[in-house]
């Protein structure tokens, strides 16, 4: 870790795959159209340029803006309750 060769270890006591499980905890359980689109617009960010990568990134934001899972996330903040997404 201190090298830089790894960027992140499981704490003491914890198996590797304990780990590995919480850290993808957060992906698996938020809104897969969302998660899909922010990893795509993190690796198309290697290849592109600050401006391009904007752009890319803007029409990727606007895909999830016409999903079913972001009226079910409006819908489940205003009713203060955890959302239901389905990837669609």
């Amino acid at each position: 870790l201190r090298l830089g060769i790894v960027n992140r270890v499981a704490r003491e006591g914890q198996s590797a795959v304990e780990a590995a499980l919480e850290f993808l905890e957060p992906m698996v359980t938020k809104a897969p159209i969302a998660v899909a689109a922010a990893l795509e617009a993190v690796d198309a960010a290697v290849d592109q340029t600050l401006e391009e990568g904007l752009v890319t990134e803007l029409r990727l934001y606007e895909r999830t803006l016409v999903s079913r899972d972001r009226l079910e996330a409006l819908a489940a903040f205003a009713e203060k309750r955890p959302p239901r997404f389905e990837g669609r």
